[in-house]
């Protein structure tokens, strides 16, 4: 696919010879992480894997901060249990819950601070059809053709 002849890259570079490429992000990881020493090649692999955690773990306190402004505690059972026994403490219990929900989100932006800009960053690599060529594209490539 990316063939310096006929790949679908040359052709994109037939018509703009300026554009920037770049193998897939899989594949570049791999060829590096070859060339490494095995304790480089350990911390790589951590960082990215704690990278990950950190990154999924604060969407999925976003998504816990929108359920609970919704009234929805299914993401905590023993929660859920409890208020459907007490249902008269449902609307304080769920904005101290909404509360702590708000300081966890504030506190791991403040550890980890650039870690939303790199996942918005890569948003089009987890969904490519959602991203916006327009504002990505560099300036002068107004001629952009289909090939």
């Amino acid at each position: 696919m990316t063939g310096q002849h006929r790949g679908l890259l040359s052709r994109i570079r037939r018509v703009n010879p300026d554009i920037e490429t770049m193998h897939c992000i899989i594949h570049r990881e791999a060829l590096a992480s070859k060339r490494m020493s095995p304790e480089l090649h350990e911390v790589l692999n951590d960082s990215v894997k704690m990278n990950d955690r950190v990154s999924g773990f604060m969407k999925k306190i976003e998504l816990w901060l929108r359920k609970c402004e919704a009234g929805d505690v299914t993401s905590f059972p023993q929660l859920d249990r409890w208020l459907s026994t007490h249902s008269k403490k449902k609307k304080k219990t769920l904005q101290t819950v909404k509360a702590h929900l708000d300081k966890l989100s504030t506190e791991f932006k403040s550890y980890f601070p650039d870690i939303e800009d790199a996942c918005a960053e890569k948003d089009w690599i987890r969904n490519p059809f959602m991203a916006n060529c327009i504002h990505s594209a560099p300036e002068g490539s107004e001629t952009m053709e289909t090939v």
